[in-house]
C-alpha cells in the first residue's frame, strides 16, 4: 500500500512540474498572505471561488428538487396505486411536533 501512495505522489509531482507549473504557482499564490498579486491572479482566484460556490448551490438545488420529486412520486404511488388515504395537513404530518388544538372554552388571555 505504501508503494501505491509513493507512486501516486511521484506522478502528481511530475504532473505539477511538467504541465501544471502555472497552476501550481496560481494555487500557491492564492494561499500567500501578502497583497502583491497581480490583478489577473486576483481575478482568477475570485472567479475560481465563485465557480465553486455556484457548483455547490447547483448541487444543493438539484438535490432538493430530486427529493421533492421523489416525495411527489411516492405520494402518487401510495394514494393512486395502493389506495391509501393520506392527508397532507401539518397536524397529520408533524403530529408530535405540532401544538395541540385549543379546547373550546379554554381561551388564553
Amino acid at each position: 500500500m505504501s508503494e501505491f501512495f509513493s507512486e501516486l505522489r511521484e506522478r502528481v509531482r511530475r504532473t505539477m512540474q511538467d504541465e501544471g507549473g502555472e497552476l501550481g504557482r496560481l494555487v500557491r499564490t492564492a494561499f500567500e498572505t501578502d497583497r502583491q498579486r497581480s490583478p489577473l491572479e486576483r481575478s482568477l482566484i475570485a472567479v475560481t471561488g465563485l465557480s465553486a460556490a455556484a457548483v455547490g448551490v447547483g448541487l444543493a438545488t438539484t438535490s432538493m428538487l430530486g427529493l421533492a420529486l421523489a416525495a411527489v412520486i411516492l405520494y402518487v404511488v401510495l394514494t393512486k396505486v395502493f389506495g391509501f388515504e393520506l392527508k397532507l395537513d401539518p397536524a397529520t404530518l408533524f403530529g408530535g411536533l405540532w401544538p395541540p388544538p385549543s379546547k373550546p372554552g379554554t381561551e388564553q388571555r
